[in-house]
């Protein structure tokens, strides 16, 4: 099945020159109750490996898919550039990249830190959920 691409993005190298383009494509019914999103981060013009995110619905889906890529680009050694920014904005980010890549990693790197404290607390069984009052 031909995916129909619905956003694109060319990410660049610090000189300009193209290197990764990120295609996300519509969310689609995965089965009778779950969603997915398909996305692709190949070179330009390379049809790349379509992976696909699921979700409960065709929103949480495309929010995955976003996060996915977000990690993805997170883990690369380079740092590209959208739009003739500065190095590792990529704009797949969690936080606005609007002051600079510096803010936006210390941010994004507090945020995993406060989810990774999260998760340990709830796996440790520590952290309850709040009671609603009645």
């Amino acid at each position: 099945m031909a995916e129909l691409w619905i956003a694109s993005r060319t990410l660049t190298d610090t000189d300009g020159k193209p290197v990764l383009e990120v295609r996300i494509g519509l969310p689609r019914p995965a089965d009778p109750i779950d969603w997915e999103c398909p996305f692709v981060l190949a070179p330009p013009g390379e049809p790349g490996e379509i992976q696909t995110m699921p979700g409960v619905d065709a929103v949480q889906a495309l929010s995955l898919a976003l996060e996915a890529i977000r990690v993805t680009l997170a883990k690369r050694p380079d740092r590209l550039c959208w739009l003739g920014q500065e190095p590792g904005i990529t704009g797949f980010h969690r936080v606005t990249h609007a002051f600079g890549f510096g803010l936006v990693e210390r941010l994004e790197r507090q945020i995993d830190e406060a989810v990774d404290q999260h998760a340990l607390e709830m796996m440790s069984g520590h952290h309850r959920p709040k009671t609603q009052p009645a």
